[in-house]
Parts: C-alpha cells; sequence; structure tokens
C-alpha cells in the first residue's frame, strides 16, 4: 500500500504542481476533469445506497460552476444552478411516480453544489494576485497536514503511546495523535508560506489552524458518505490513494477559506 501511494503521488505531483505553475486554462482544465472525475463518483457512491440522481445534469452542473470561475464567464454561475434546478426537477417529475424521487433530486442538486462550487473556488484562488502561491498554500498545507497524520498513525501502531481513535463510527484509521499532529505541522506550513505573501503573522496562524480543521473535517464528510453506502473508498482511480474524491475531499473545503482569507483579510 505505501508503495502503491508512493508511486502514485511520484506520478501525479508533476501534472498537479506544473498545470498549477501555469495557471490559466491549464490550471483550469485540470480542475474541470478532476471535478467531474470526483462528481462521478459521488453519484455512484449515492447509486450504491439505492439513490438515482440525474448525474448528467448533475456533471453538467459542475462543469458550468468551474467554467463560471474563469474570469470570462463569471457571469454563468447563476444560470448554471438555475437550469440546473429546473431541469433536474423536470427530469424527476418525468420519472414520476418513482419512489423517492424528491430525494433523488435533493442529491442531485446537493452534490453538484457540494463537488462542482467547491472546486470553482480553487480556479478562483488561482486567479487572484499572487494565486500561485495561495494554491500552493491549499495544496502544501492540506498535504502536509495527510502526510503529518499518516506517518504519525504509522508510528503510534503499536507504540506505548497508544492511538486513540478520532471519530471510529466514521474514519475507523483516524487518531486524534495524528490529527493534532498534522493540524501543528499545517499552521506551520500555512504561516510561513502566508506571511511570505504578505499576510499578518497571527491570521497566517489563524489561517494554518482553520485549514488543519477543515481539511480534516472535508476527509470525514467524505467517509460518512462511503460509510453509508459500504465503501472503503470513492473509487479505485489512484493506487494506493482511492478515488478522486478520496484526494479533493479536504482541498474543497480549504480552497474556500483561503479564498476568502485572501479576499477579505490580504
Amino acid at each position: 500500500m505505501l508503495r502503491q501511494r508512493v508511486v502514485s503521488a511520484l506520478v501525479l505531483l508533476p501534472i498537479v504542481l506544473g498545470t498549477t505553475y501555469l495557471g490559466g486554462w491549464y490550471f483550469f482544465s485540470l480542475v474541470f476533469i478532476v471535478t467531474l472525475l470526483a462528481g462521478f463518483e459521488f453519484y455512484r457512491l449515492l447509486g450504491d445506497q439505492g439513490h438515482h440522481p440525474a448525474r448528467i445534469l448533475g456533471l453538467i452542473m459542475m462543469g458550468g460552476f468551474v467554467i463560471a470561475a474563469m474570469p470570462l464567464s463569471r457571469h454563468l454561475g447563476r444560470p448554471a444552478l438555475a437550469a440546473g434546478i429546473i431541469l433536474s426537477l423536470l427530469w424527476q417529475i418525468a420519472r414520476a411516480p418513482a419512489q423517492r424521487s424528491l430525494n433523488d433530486w435533493a442529491l442531485t442538486i446537493a452534490g453538484a453544489v457540494y463537488v462542482g462550487w467547491l472546486a470553482s473556488f480553487l480556479v478562483s484562488v488561482r486567479e487572484l494576485p499572487d494565486g500561485l502561491g495561495w494554491i500552493l498554500i491549499i495544496l502544501l498545507g492540506t498535504w502536509a497536514s495527510d502526510s503529518a497524520a499518516y506517518a504519525t498513525g504509522v508510528y503510534l501502531a503499536g507504540n506505548y503511546l497508544g492511538r486513540h481513535l478520532f471519530a471510529p463510527t466514521v474514519s475507523p484509521k483516524k487518531t486524534w495523535e495524528g490529527s493534532v499532529a498534522g493540524w501543528l505541522v499545517c499552521i506551520v506550513v500555512t504561516a510561513v508560506l502566508a506571511t511570505y505573501l504578505g499576510a499578518p503573522l497571527l491570521p497566517s496562524i489563524g489561517l494554518g489552524a482553520t485549514v488543519g480543521v477543515l481539511g480534516t473535517m472535508g476527509d470525514l464528510s467524505v467517509s460518512v458518505i462511503k460509510r453509508q453506502a459500504g465503501a472503503k473508498d470513492s473509487g479505485n482511480l489512484i493506487p494506493g490513494h482511492g478515488g478522486m474524491l478520496d484526494r479533493v475531499d479536504g482541498l474543497l473545503f480549504v480552497s474556500v477559506i483561503v479564498y476568502y482569507f485572501v479576499v477579505w483579510v490580504v
């Protein structure tokens, strides 16, 4: 498992960092593809629970949110949401009297907003002044937190310090020790990078603390969905890491707080 994680990271890191550095349509294309892959996995998990969301319409809405984050198409966000709401509801009407059609409609919209709208903040952050630096904060802060938590959990396995489960009913492998270690590392990484970009020190420390917490909460949110679907991972697209949704769950939450930190504080 560890070897697969390392190999996958070595393959994907140059792609992610390269397109992030180039920005513009390169980074947009990466986020667009990742969003659709994560969205497909989200709707598949719902299907495993017996739901029947309008997947195609939901994926179109997700793509619309990401497109609307680009400077030349920012006016498309509200029409994309309105059209998705109307068309997905019409689809459920056409299926009537199908059972749980109202639930399926609500889940279609929820999935599009959750994955698509939150993912669009990644594009919005990259388009900001010093956007490259702030995107690196999102990526490196979240990755550092995950890596520190994982390494701590491996180290404490069988160690005399013990392992205290953080959320045993949702994610049995998460521990308080790993979560705290990841949180502290995230604060350091985020604060250093944010102050380098001109943010005040204390708000930068606060940003790091918030990023560490939201990254974990984003991961646990997907764990709840997977637990109800009886799935270990959202997919098997990335060997050793699971699905695409497993890889971006924390980033979806973190991108929002970083965007508004830059807009409101910096």
